[in-house]
């Protein structure tokens, strides 16, 4: 390929302005607006110069860049380790099972270890000419309609968490088991064997940072008969509302304090989050879920005065700080948490409930009660207490 050829001038002017950004920002996320048609003219020069497909005795072979790198891996031409390992984990991964998906998945290794030089420093006899290939977007093309799991809940019931599960996502894992080509029967034997526990998920988003939609995934779509353009015109409404509060945000970073000035010695616990505590009322010797709404009933019913803390979410526990005097009122840790929620006519109100000792030892349980600001900052709070609960499942 020659060095005048506008394919490289296209990926020049990329290069730019991601380096740019990343001296500016020192680093460069996926949602990068130039990510995505770097990696398309990257995937474009790869695949130039590429022979078709090769007929054989039993058929006709489809080859793609991916042939190429793995036969050089295969030969031991390079003496790279990074990119040893990039083509090993290709191989090892479940989540890709066609050349296209290998491919774009070892570009996405070999960028990120810094060996997506070497398949172009070696003859390839699988090309016309020698050294070019090419990467993509991550997936295997287009996804089968029969071997993946679309998330097409009516409106309301992935309300538990917004913005992270949503209608058009895909479930790319089911309690760390890759999804693709898993049969409805494992799933269901997934579910049962995990009865009572939290349900793990991992999730493709079917659309962009700005609201467009993901190509790969817009076949499924279509074959569950979505409605594209409205699911389109919601996102891209909802993007541009995120980019409005960032804005605002920036623009304004002192509004958050401005309801709750002169916060005292407690301050230094910048992560901390300000809410009134409005105590706590023993619930038995069960501490599920169940018990929340009858817990936060029987402490409100007091009319308690409220506390005003500093509720600050740990890495393995929560603390309650006085706002005056800066002490520490409560502390518990993420083991002596059974649950954590609010009831649907206090959306003001939150509450966890704690034991003594770890919580599958602990005999008694009592529901500690909340009041926020507002219900945006109630759920806030409780999706952080559900973070430290992922965090110390995985560390313990």
């Amino acid at each position: 390929m020659s060095v005048s050829h506008p394919l490289l001038k296209e990926l020049k002017n990329y290069v730019l302005i991601l380096t740019k950004d990343a001296q500016t920002h020192n680093e460069v996320l996926d949602d990068h607006p130039s990510m995505v048609p770097f990696c398309q003219v990257l995937e474009r020069i790869f695949r130039e110069g590429l022979v078709g497909p090769v007929y054989t005795p039993f058929g006709i072979t489809k080859r793609d860049y991916w042939s190429v790198v793995e036969s050089v891996y295969q030969e031991r031409i390079s003496v790279s380790s990074s990119f040893h390992h990039s083509v090993e984990a290709v191989q090892k991964s479940q989540r890709v099972h066609t050349q296209q998906g290998r491919g774009r998945l070892f570009l996405r290794c070999a960028l990120f270890k810094r060996c997506l030089h070497v398949p172009y420093r070696v003859p390839d006899p699988v090309r016309e000419e020698p050294g070019r290939v090419r990467p993509g977007r991550l997936c295997d093309g287009s996804r089968d309609p029969g071997r993946d799991l679309p998330l097409t809940a009516p409106p309301g019931v992935a309300a538990q968490v917004p913005d992270k599960v949503e209608s058009g996502d895909i479930v790319d894992e089911l309690y760390g088991e890759c999804c693709y080509g898993m049969r409805r029967g494992r799933v269901s034997s997934l579910l049962k064997l995990y009865q009572g526990m939290p349900v793990y998920i991992s999730v493709v988003k079917c659309h962009s940072v700005t609201g467009d939609l993901y190509p790969p995934v817009i076949p499924l779509l279509e074959h569950l008969r979505l409605d594209l353009a409205q699911l389109t015109a919601t996102y891209q409404a909802k993007a541009q509302q995120q980019r409005r509060q960032a804005e605002s945000a920036a623009a304004a970073p002192e509004r958050a304090d401005a309801a709750e000035p002169d916060p005292g010695p407690a301050a230094q616990y910048v992560a901390g989050t300000p809410v009134h505590y409005m105590g706590a009322g023993f619930v038995g010797n069960r501490g599920d879920v169940t018990v929340i709404e009858i817990g936060v009933e029987n402490v409100l019913r007091n009319q308690p005065e409220p506390h005003k803390v500093q509720l600050v979410l740990g890495e393995t526990g929560i603390t309650l700080v006085d706002r005056a005097t800066g002490e520490v009122v409560r502390k518990h840790c993420y083991t002596e948490i059974a649950s954590c929620g609010r009831r649907n006519d206090r959306l003001r109100h939150f509450a966890y409930v704690a034991g003594e000792t770890s919580c599958n030892l602990a005999r008694f349980f009592y529901c500690h009660v909340f009041e926020a600001v507002d219900e945006e900052q109630a759920r806030t709070v409780l999706h952080g207490i559900a973070e430290g609960f992922r965090r110390t499942h995985f560390a313990v």
